[in-house]
């Protein structure tokens, strides 16, 4: 038994929940014994022996339920937007060793002139070996699977098995998550699983570890430099050592490099192109924006209850500002809300500061708010299952599935040659994309197509034109033919 660690350990016939009962108890004994942390493990006392193991565990359920959520939204052609297209010609790029030349943004776009993510090319080998946007969708799976395992293996080590396994299924469970794998792919998937490495690294005073897993956040999306910041500074005041300031330099300077030299560098219209120009001439406005909106409101109450409040006991929360203040200052309406991917960033750090009060909390043996941490801990994975029935992985259970639609949309892939170029609405891009060169008819400049994909059931075109009219309007002076008609979709190829 190692020193100053009191191992609980069942007999042979006691249950999990005894074992759950068990730490309970300890988290709120009268003792004034000095013991941190306190750990309880299986009867058989093989995870409370390893923390790996544990995180091993909830890593592999969690890769398997969203693989089976990507494999749900991939099989039922479910496209929320046109971005897992986008990311998929960035993949097949790099795949080719290629810059990531993204048609679907338009004839020749730089995706390095969207958004700053050069940590993308990490995608080039795995699309090679699977050249499939579906691909993608495993990639991010595995990406929250492992976050979620990270976290839970830290919270063993520290707490125990119980408290581990419901850290690691509060993560993977969280709201933030699940509305980001329905949003599909987006760059932030590396993001998550580096933020809760470094956040469980800082929560454990291990901080070299918290500051080597937080340097290459800077390298997957631009805003993230300022999180970089702020790690780097909560760093400096736990460890008293102003040296993990470097770090925080680190993380500003690629921000400035990203924001204000490489994107309007490679953007075509040579700027940043989600500058927030509102907060340079009236900031004024700018804050009353960020204070209005229901949406907001809504994300903030979704934080805290994600936790059941614990997390607030914590400064790592703070670690949540810099992507709260980009967005809701913003007056751009997508950023405010629940939805889409931007809430996953925020996932890990809200779960470990949770971890880190608990375990500060477990400390306090004897008084009221031990209590408050064994109780709480137990009770946030109940409130994440609670959550997980109104949002995406909870609505996936419902039976929505659409044969004639799907076949219809199979049939469809078909009708377009390899190689060819092929204009389409969102629906198909991520599936057009592997095997052809793909463009959005959003566009207004795209070079003529060899054929002309239209998904009716999306009812976007207000003059209800399918894909013959479609065409011929988006490319005056052209002819195309209908070739393919059947549920929602129509296929017209170029004539001449």
């Amino acid at each position: 038994m190692h020193q100053g660690c009191l191992v609980v350990r069942g007999a042979t016939r006691t249950s999990p929940l005894s074992e759950l009962r068990a730490w309970y108890r300890m988290t709120t004994s009268t003792s004034s014994s000095t013991m941190s942390p306190v750990r309880v493990g299986w009867r058989s006392g093989v995870l409370g022996r390893s923390p790996l193991l544990v995180g091993a565990l909830i890593t592999g359920i969690f890769a398997a339920t969203y693989t089976v959520f990507a494999v749900h939204q991939w099989t039922r052609y479910e496209s929320p937007s046109w971005d897992l297209g986008i990311f998929t010609q960035l993949a097949k790029a790099y795949s080719r060793w290629e810059a990531p030349i993204v048609p679907i943004k338009g004839d020749g776009f730089n995706l390095l002139g969207d958004h700053f993510h050069p940590a993308l090319v990490l995608l080039g080998p795995i699309y090679a070996l699977f050249p499939s946007g579906l691909t993608l969708l495993v990639v991010q799976a595995v990406c929250f699977a492992i976050s979620a395992g990270i976290v839970a293996s830290a919270a063993t080590r520290s707490l125990g098995v119980i408290p581990g396994l419901c850290f690691g299924i509060t993560l993977g469970l969280s709201w933030g998550l699940q509305t980001a794998a329905e949003a599909q792919f987006h760059e932030i998937a590396f993001a998550v699983p580096l933020l809760a490495y470094s956040c469980s690294a800082l929560a454990d005073s291990r901080y070299r570890a918290a500051a080597i897993a937080a340097a290459p956040l800077v390298f997957v999306k631009e805003d993230l430099g300022i999180t970089v910041a702020a790690i780097a500074v909560l760093l400096t005041w736990r460890s008293h050592d102003r040296r993990w300031l470097y770090l925080a330099a680190w993380g500003i300077v690629w921000f400035i490099i990203a924001v204000g030299i490489v994107l309007p560098l490679v953007n075509s219209n040579g700027r940043y192109a989600y500058g927030f120009s509102e907060a340079g001439t009236d900031p004024v406005a700018a804050l009353l924006t960020g204070l209005t909106a229901g949406p907001k409101y809504e994300v903030v109450v979704l934080l805290i209850a994600v936790t059941a409040g614990l997390a607030l006991r914590s400064p790592i929360v703070l670690l949540t500002l810099p992507t709260l203040a980009w967005r809701f200052v913003s007056s751009n309406e997508n950023y405010w809300g629940t939805t889409w991917h931007y809430n996953a960033v925020l996932m890990p750090i809200i779960v470990v500061a949770a971890l880190d009060s608990a375990i500060r909390l477990t400390h306090a043996h004897g008084d009221a708010r031990s209590r408050v941490a064994g109780g709480t801990v137990l009770f946030a994975p109940v409130v994440a299952i609670g959550l997980t029935l109104a949002f995406p992985l909870g609505q996936s259970l419902q039976p929505t599935s659409n044969a004639i639609r799907e076949a219809s949309a199979a049939a469809v892939l078909k009708q377009v040659t390899a190689g060819a170029r092929v204009e389409s609405d969102i629906t198909l891009l991520a599936y057009l994309a592997p095997r052809s060169t793909a463009y959005w008819s959003g566009n207004t400049r795209n070079p003529v197509p060899d054929f002309y994909v239209v998904d009716r059931g999306l009812q976007l075109d207000p003059l209800g034109r399918g894909a013959v009219e479609a065409a011929e309007d988006s490319h005056p002076g052209q002819r195309f033919e209908l070739v393919y008609d059947s549920a929602d979709f129509q296929v017209a190829a170029h004539a001449d």
